[in-house]
């Protein structure tokens, strides 16, 4: 009797200073958030895959979101380019080129799909309204998408200039490295906004 108070009595307390510097609510509801929306896209991205067993044409054709996110980061790289004065274009679903021949493919893996599920999992974890979260998610979205955007873009422009962009890491590592790092001054801004909203919001009269 007194060995399970005393194991009771233990667990309590580790919890309750487990709580004290993390929010485990919050991270188990991250963790189910993140599994669940990554794993959607995985689950999705075989439906489509003409080579999965569980394809379907019809979703391929008319409701493949990730063509849609392929053709918009090509196109918006291609603009990018030409803003800098190169002549490449787009030359399928999943090139963008240079007239020389020399191009970029960007494959599912280069969507970026997985960081996006992160940041919309973070958001969706948080207890605020849906307005909040509708816009805190589909502004960090674009800003990522944004972001790859200029990848691409830069990986054409490094074509032009020789860089040797794999002496120290690859592409897909070192645009990894650079999201997240941006995603961590994205998270810092958005407890800072928020903690600032809260403030203002104690400091306003009752009427």
């Amino acid at each position: 009797m007194h060995t399970k108070a005393a194991q009771t009595y233990i667990s309590k307390l580790a919890g309750s200073s487990l709580s004290k510097y993390v929010d485990v609510v919050f991270f188990l509801k991250f963790i189910v958030l993140m599994g669940g929306i990554y794993y959607f896209n995985v689950f999705y991205i075989s439906i489509i895959d003409a080579r999965g067993y569980i394809y379907s044409s019809f979703f391929d054709q008319h409701l493949n979101y990730f063509s849609l996110l392929r053709a918009s980061i090509l196109h918006t790289a291609n603009f990018l380019d030409h803003l800098y004065g190169l002549d490449s274009y787009v030359a399928d679903p999943y090139r963008l080129k240079l007239q020389n021949g020399h191009g970029v493919f960007v494959d599912l893996a280069c969507l970026g799909y997985g960081v996006m599920s992160f940041w919309v999992a973070f958001i969706l974890a948080h207890n605020n309204s849906w307005q909040k979260k509708l816009i805190w998610s589909v502004g960090g979205i674009v800003f990522l998408w944004f972001l790859n955007c200029c990848r691409v873009a830069l990986l054409i422009v490094s074509i032009v200039k020789r860089w040797n962009t794999e002496r120290w890491m690859d592409s897909h590592a070192l645009f990894n490295l650079i999201v997240y790092s941006f995603i961590i001054m994205m998270i810092f801004f958005y407890y800072k906004l928020s903690k600032r909203k809260e403030g203002s919001s104690r400091l306003a009269p009752d009427l």
